[in-house]
């Protein structure tokens, strides 16, 4: 058969999405770090060129002081008005106290510390010469008037004094200051000789400037004067003369010489005016040039976190766009790998579903012929033989055993390996498990003269809730190795609990054989695998056994091991933990047989709705012994009008029906208005075991299912269960007796589960069954014939529910096998052979229960 290759690497898929995707997080991360750093930088220096420079705003508060004192001296030199020196003593104050603020701004820069200090001396030196002008200045002003007191006490003494006319010649000479501007500028190369100089390192050409200077001009009169002079007292009048022009004379020698100050302070003060304007002036370039560097320097970090973040854009979209196309290809391949793993999964379900098939139908082909085989040798084992024959018979008796034993393990370990055993969860003695175990391996032991012993004295009693069969199975498969393997000595079952309050039983079974050797012991449990490959000849077997009390183990939540010596026995433990059985699960394990109050339905109304006649029939006769009242319909469309028209307490209705199916019927129910009819119950019939179907039925409104093939008890426990009634157990004898026919086949056993021992009531079954049967049959053949496949599936599955009621039969698989063709549309290839068989096969159901209605 062809394989489809599945492409390797599937499995690092996931891995490597995994691995992309964080790769591009850190990517992202990193990315997202750098832009954030690039803007906080940018921020930054916007927030800092934004901001207002107070050095700036000092360094032109002193200039614009500078320039008015500048203004004011000028102004003073021409009015001598002392408003205007004032003026300008305030400016140079002004001047003073921004230079005391630009230290404390300038501290960080020593070049432009050193320059303010510059500045500082020159303006200190200006302050001094002030003072020193202002204290001469009130030196001139008092003589001036100490003058003009003199001249008022001249005056005073005139009339005293004898006159006598005198002609008097003299020169008065009179100073005079005026500012002239300078003719010429001459241009002059600045030498810059403080610190900021040296660091800008050019040389500027100083601009011509016309300059004021201050000019003294004489003028001398010649005055001559005739007067009376008196005449007096030479003496007093003489020496009072005398001081009054020395006085008058260093009145005028101050004047000459406050002029000359003047003239001096004013030029002075517009040198120094200059130079501390210039000052300023460089403080405050060097300042615009260090705000202008700071603006570049923002300027390129803005530039470079805006290349940052474009190149950081780029790679997070050119990554996106690389991932993207990753995460496709790799949906592209994962998709291609799905494709393959559903071919895959399809090719191993039907692998699966053929070798279900084939093992289905070995059992069937495989076990008949051993039915008839272990029959009739046991039977002429029972007659009268020679030595030769029984030596013959007893050699087909051991082989037909082997061959069945076989085949049990092979089906077991292949359901095992499907993951089709299922573990059942129902109370049960496991004490009364192991001492059957017991009674049924007792004569097998007593062949080989070996002691088989049983001890459950620590479990009696107790009931847990659990699968009796698997652990039946479990026990029955070590135990017969047990006495298989051990040709003297003794076989023993021992049981205990692990824990007191927890059922955690423990199960071992210890014999006296040959043993195991140690680097064996591990190989035991593998499938098809005995310890020695010669035991197999010796003592017969498939190595399956273990392997698969192992797996049963397993499922249960269990463990197995083995302790053993190659000649000294084996010791094989079990260990399974299971549930304490509640008080009313352990009542019902007790129970024998039980007669519920059916009085309790006597007042119930119900609607059965079922295309079938046979399971109509076969319900009909169990509803009528209960005695409930019923109406009965064949299809969903009478069943919609009937549910209308009456009142019913429950409605049984089979899924697969023609025209309306038992689902649709149950959506019109939950669809009426009235709230009574719409909460109508509805049990369902159905052979559909898939749980997501059973589900689906659940969510469609139906309130509960019953599986076909189902029993008389199955169908009364569900109608109980609705009417949420309990049952009235009648506790009887723990040991019943079954009341069965030896005579009677296997469809006649499986049709008294129905009808009890009620023989009218078998009758009536089986003429139902043969007259829908046949019936069918023939429909059957006549639509496969016309290759109407539809409705071959449809007549198909009317079949299976009667069929499936008689148990276990080779018409069953058949119609599975039609229904499902059916549902794909596929005519098989052996068409014919399987009608045939069908047909055969149905006859032969047909004459056996035909004989036995006669």
């Amino acid at each position: 058969m062809r394989r489809n290759r599945i492409i390797p690497g599937s499995s690092g898929l996931k891995a490597q999405i995994i691995i992309g995707f964080s790769l591009t997080i850190l990517a992202v991360g990193i990315a997202g770090y750098i832009a954030f750093n690039s803007t906080r930088q940018l921020i930054d220096s916007l927030v800092t060129l934004t901001q207002p420079n107070p050095k700036l705003d000092r360094l032109e508060e002193a200039l614009r002081s500078a320039t008015m004192a500048e203004n004011s001296i000028r102004l003073y030199s021409i009015t001598h008005n002392d408003v205007d020196f004032k003026a300008y003593t305030s400016s140079i104050q002004q001047v003073d106290a921004n230079l005391k603020v630009l230290k404390k701004l300038f501290n960080d820069d020593k070049a432009q510390r050193n320059l303010l200090r510059d500045v500082s001396k020159l303006l200190n030196k200006k302050m001094r010469n002030i003072r020193a002008f202002i204290e001469f200045k009130r030196g001139r002003d008092s003589l001036m008037d100490a003058s003009m007191n003199w001249d008022q006490i001249a005056q005073s003494t005139a009339d005293s004094i004898r006159l006598k006319l005198r002609t008097r010649t003299y020169s008065v000479t009179t100073y005079d200051t005026i500012v002239s501007k300078k003719a010429t500028a001459v241009n002059k190369e600045v030498v810059k000789r403080n610190l900021f100089n040296r660091l800008l390192g050019k040389k500027k050409k100083a601009e011509p400037e016309p300059k004021l200077l201050p000019r003294v001009l004489a003028k001398t009169r010649v005055i001559t004067d005739s007067s009376y002079t008196a005449i007096r007292d030479t003496t007093y009048i003489g020496r009072l003369k005398r001081v009054y022009q020395v006085n008058r004379q260093k009145q005028m020698d101050w004047d000459t010489e406050l002029t000359h100050r003047e003239a001096q302070l004013i030029k002075m003060n517009g040198k120094m005016i200059s130079s501390l304007m210039e000052l300023i002036g460089l403080l405050k370039r060097a300042e615009q040039v260090r705000q202008e560097a700071g603006a570049i320097a923002a300027s390129e970090i803005g530039n470079r976190a805006i290349v940052i973040i474009s190149v950081v854009a780029g790679l997070a979209l050119l990554t996106v766009i690389v991932f993207t196309i990753f995460i496709f290809q790799g949906i592209r391949k994962n998709t291609l790998l799905n494709k393959q793993l559903v071919i895959a999964k399809q090719e191993a379900e039907h692998l699966a579903s053929v070798k279900e098939e084939f093992l289905a139908n070995m059992s069937h082909e495989i076990r008949t012929p051993l039915n008839a085989i272990i029959g009739f040798s046991d039977r002429l084992s029972q007659t009268p033989l020679v030595p030769k024959q029984l030596e013959f018979i007893t050699a087909v008796q051991k082989s037909s055993d082997f061959l069945l034993a076989t085949v049990n393990d092979i089906l077991d370990f292949s359901k095992i390996e499907a993951g089709k055993l299922r573990i059942d969860s129902i109370p049960f003695e496991p004490a009364a498990i192991v001492a059957e175990i017991a009674n049924t391996m007792q004569l097998q032991a007593e062949k080989k003269k070996l002691t088989l012993t049983i001890d459950t004295s620590a479990i009696e009693g107790l009931v847990v809730m659990g699968d009796p069969m698997r652990l039946k199975q479990i026990l029955i498969n070590l135990t017969n190795n047990g006495i298989k393997f051990t040709d003297t000595g003794f076989v023993k079952i021992i049981v205990s609990k692990i824990e007191e309050t927890e059922p955690v039983l423990k199960f071992q079974v210890a014999d006296t054989g040959i043993g195991i050797d140690a680097d064996k012991q591990d190989l035991i449990f593998d499938a098809f695998s005995q310890a020695d490959a010669s035991s197999t000849r010796r003592f017969s077997g498939t190595g399956l056994g273990l392997a698969i009390c192992k797996k049963l183990v397993e499922l249960q939540n269990g463990t197995i091991t083995v302790e053993s010596m190659e000649g000294e026995g084996s010791l094989f433990t079990v260990i399974i933990p299971y549930v304490l059985a509640p008080e009313q699960q352990i009542l019902l394990e007790q129970k024998a047989a039980y007669s519920p109050n059916l009085s309790r339905l006597a007042n119930k109304y119900l609607l059965l709705v079922d295309d079938d006649e046979y399971n109509l029939q076969l319900t009909r006769m169990m509803l009528e012994e209960w005695g409930l009242h019923f109406d009965e319909v064949r299809n969903g469309l009478d069943a919609m009008e009937l549910v209308l028209r009456n009142n019913y307490d429950l409605v049984l209705t089979d899924i697969h029906m023609p025209e309306v199916s038992g689902l649709q019927l149950t959506r019109y129910i939950r669809a009426i208005e009235d709230a009574h009819k719409s909460a109508t119950p509805v049990i369902a019939f159905t052979a559909n075991v898939m749980k997501d179907d059973l589900e689906n039925y659940m969510k469609s409104g139906v309130n509960d299912f019953l599986l076909k093939p189902f029993t008389r008890d199955q169908v009364l426990e569900k109608i109980m269960n609705v009417f949420e009634m309990e049952e009235d157990l009648t506790i009887t004898s723990r040991d019943v007796v079954e009341v069965v026919d030896p005579d009677a086949c296997k469809e006649i056993t499986a049709l008294r589960k129905f009808t009890g021992d009620d023989v009218d009531s078998l009758q009536i079954v089986i003429r139902s069954f043969l007259e829908n049967g046949e019936s069918n049959l023939k429909l059957l053949n006549d639509f496969y014939e016309g290759n109407e496949l539809k409705e071959v599936g449809v007549v198909a599955h009317k079949m299976l529910t009667p069929f499936s009621q008689l148990g276990d039969n080779r018409v069953v698989p058949i119609l599975m096998k039609l229904e499902r063709l059916a549902e794909l549309d596929v005519l098989p290839e052996e068409k014919n052979d399987l009608i045939t068989s069908l047909s055969q096969e149905c006859n032969t159901i047909f004459k056996t229960l035909r004989d036995a209605v006669v």
